[in-house]
């Protein structure tokens, strides 16, 4: 059994890597972070989410890229190399709880507390769509 020991609160959500090298962690600590899988080492901390729980992360199709939501309102995206933030994705009014990529890579979807789910692109960060409909958190 391998433990991962980083985290300072209730960890919410992990996920591995297309490769499936690498495990990406989230928590209420505010963090999300990046191990590999083999000798439990931390690759990297990715901090930025300015309220104290991140939600949700997942993979870019090709292991690239991490994205993460937060309640702070935000998802990010990462490089998984530098552990730099590649893309900012703000404009929900609460907290974001999921986040996901389309198959190509291309997009990001983000769900939120706000009823509203949204897209973005990739790569730029911008806001594509607007989807409205939910009557209860998304």
């Amino acid at each position: 059994v391998l433990v991962l020991r980083g985290h300072t609160s209730t960890v919410s959500s992990a996920c591995f890597s297309p490769n499936d090298r690498i495990i990406a962690t989230v928590s209420n600590d505010g963090t999300a972070r990046l191990w590999n899988w083999e000798s439990g080492e931390q690759i990297q901390v990715l901090n930025g989410h300015d309220r104290k729980q991140v939600t949700s992360i997942t993979f870019s199709p090709d292991g690239a890229v991490v994205g993460t939501a937060g309640d702070d309102g935000t998802a990010r995206l990462w490089s998984v190399g530098s552990g730099q933030q590649t893309a900012f994705l703000t404009g929900h009014d609460d907290a974001v709880t999921s986040v996901s990529f389309s198959n190509d890579g291309k997009l990001v979807a983000t769900a939120s507390c706000d009823r509203t789910a949204r897209l973005w692109c990739a790569e730029s960060g911008a806001q594509l769509r607007i989807l409205r409909g939910h009557t209860e958190w998304v």
